[in-house]
């Protein structure tokens, strides 16, 4: 009897964002691999920009979830067994039109990066399927053993049946690895003692033009956004004070630690990643930042509530696994002192 060949799906996806926005990609490329029965081939994450320059590059899809707990629900392959049944080559990518002017532009950037860094022949954009009903080119890639797509997130566009159960329960499996987990589990043992507590995501930008002296800092945006979180200080002690929480960790990028101040001064007992950094388990990561963002939003998840940032896929992240114990989350953006003037916030695209 003939051993039935593994049909793969490999998510092609990089440009655009940041960590969390292709997560999200890899995160709706497994769902329809989970549709269809395919294995899903691993996806590398870049490091954000900000990383300390020794500490820059690709993190494995084994740092950042739980791959066991993954494959207990879809199959997963590396890239190096992908590259070996697929000779080095995708057979077909699927699309979808995504209405960007740029669209070939892109797609042949990642056809090059897929090549470079990867060792993966993909298709010209000339010979890709732009499709409109992803359940019938589904049907009609059958057959074909090696397959891509191209911008997997596009696709929630178009709903297909018990989508949302299968997201419900792909959300399941998507966790953060175990050391992840563990140093948490600590965490909510030494120093929140147990206790409830609350989260906030502050994912400003202003000051992202004005780290290590970049001269395109702007000021005035910069004085906008601490006024408003001196503002939201008020609601964020209301908040604590209603649920009887007593603790709120705030999550900060790292160029913005002065912000800890600033909460510091308005709120009781706030604490961020340089409270975590004393404990061995965590001391080890404190400089991979990537690491340290999986290890904050795993807080996050754990909050008894969650205050997420205007747009931002790193929150939206959290409240995907949030939302599975229905915990409690808001947007920052609804708070009454929060004030948006002068912010020049980006709006990302629903999906």
């Amino acid at each position: 009897m003939a051993v039935k060949k593994k049909r793969y799906l490999l998510p092609i996806h990089h440009y655009g964002s940041g960590s969390n926005f292709n997560f999200e990609h890899f995160r709706m490329a497994a769902l329809y691999a989970l549709y269809t029965n395919r294995t899903i081939v691993e996806k590398w994450f870049y490091t954000h920009y900000s990383q300390e320059r020794h500490a820059i590059g690709w993190k494995f899809l084994n740092e950042t979830i739980d791959v066991d707990k993954l494959q207990e629900l879809v199959g997963v392959a590396g890239i190096d067994e992908f590259r070996r049944n697929c000779n080095k080559t995708i057979d077909k990518v699927i699309t979808t039109a995504t209405g960007r002017a740029d669209s070939e532009e892109t797609y042949q950037k990642h056809v090059q990066l897929y090549k470079t860094e990867f060792g993966i022949n993909i298709l010209n954009w000339s010979h890709v399927d732009i499709i409109a009903n992803p359940k019938n080119i589904f049907e009609e890639v059958s057959h074909i053993q090696c397959v891509g797509i191209y911008l997997p997130r596009e696709f929630t566009l178009y709903k297909l049946p018990e989508q949302l159960d299968l997201l419900n329960l792909l959300d399941l499996h998507l966790i953060r690895p175990k050391n992840v987990r563990d140093a948490i589990d600590l965490v909510q043992r030494n120093v929140f003692h147990g206790k409830p507590f609350m989260a906030l995501h502050f994912r400003t930008r202003a000051e992202e033009g004005c780290r290590d002296g970049m001269p395109n800092c702007d000021t005035t945006r910069k004085e906008a956004m601490r006024r408003s979180a001196i503002s939201v200080s008020k609601d964020l002690r209301l908040l604590m004070k209603k649920r009887n929480i007593s603790t709120i960790y705030v999550a900060l990028p790292n160029y913005a630690m002065e912000y800890t101040n600033l909460f510091q001064k308005r709120l009781d007992n706030v604490l961020t990643r340089v409270d975590l950094v004393t404990m061995p388990t965590i001391a080890v990561m404190k400089d991979d930042n990537y690491m340290m963002s999986l290890v904050e939003q795993e807080i996050c998840t754990r909050a008894e509530l969650f205050v997420g940032w205007v747009y931002s896929y790193w929150s939206q992240m959290v409240i995907f696994q949030r939302n599975l114990s229905s915990r409690e989350s808001i947007n920052i953006k609804t708070l009454n002192g929060w004030d948006p003037k002068g912010l020049h916030l980006v709006k990302r695209k629903k999906k």
